[in-house]
């Protein structure tokens, strides 16, 4: 069901649940796996399950006609993102899950490779508790938002905030991401106090993802 040309709502969604859960697909735009995730999510935590095609930032248009062929076209979009673009889509998609779910008090998001980058920088809108980031890349890269990276720009928003919780997960035989940026990330928010773990599992890129037969 979709709100919003950007935005897939789980039907298995509770209606008067207190979290939301939004899912950040890869840079294969809004996808069968993307609402699947926001399915299961909706269904096992009793949770508004959504899916938030964050593409739409830069095309103004649905990517849910994206395959995992269409690598180059998924990474021409994702290089035209700004942390600027994508927090204000994020604004508009959490007042408009709360505006129809007023119960809806504390937000997830949950990304996957580019969506994982952009889960980290979610934790500047202070309505986000709760990240989960699957591998994801270039979230050190400078530049992206107000001259910082991902992380750098959670790490000065919410430095010390105790009920932000971090979850960064990882494939250690994952070429796209070096063990130094996995560092460099849980580093960066051990040093300013914002509780953060890191799970690493003997896997490649893209492991949690059951369509991608590679």
């Amino acid at each position: 069901m979709m709100i919003k040309p950007y935005l897939y709502e789980s039907p298995k969604s509770k209606v008067d649940a207190e979290r939301a859960v939004f899912v950040l697909p890869e840079i294969y735009g809004l996808n069968d796996f993307s609402r699947t995730v926001a399915d299961r999510a909706a269904e096992t935590f009793g949770v508004v399950g959504v899916a938030l095609d964050h593409f739409y930032a830069v095309t103004n248009e649905s990517s849910s006609n994206l395959t995992y062929q269409d690598h180059e076209q998924g990474s021409a979009i994702a290089g035209q993102m700004t942390g600027e673009a994508y927090l204000r889509l994020l604004d508009e998609a959490i007042t408009e899950v709360q505006a129809k779910h007023p119960s809806v008090k504390y937000v997830t998001i949950i990304g996957f490779c580019f969506g994982g980058k952009l889960a980290y920088l979610s934790g500047v809108d202070k309505r986000v508790d709760r990240i989960v980031a699957f591998y994801g890349g270039g979230s050190t890269q400078p530049d992206f938002y107000k001259g910082e990276s991902s992380i750098n720009a959670l790490a000065a928003a919410r430095h010390g905030d105790l009920g932000l919780k971090v979850l960064a997960i990882w494939g250690e035989q994952d070429d796209f991401i070096p063990e130094s940026d996995r560092q460099a990330i849980h580093e960066a928010l051990t040093a300013v106090d914002i509780p953060v773990q890191s799970r690493t599992y003997p896997a490649g890129h893209a492991f949690f993802n059951h369509d991608r037969a590679d």
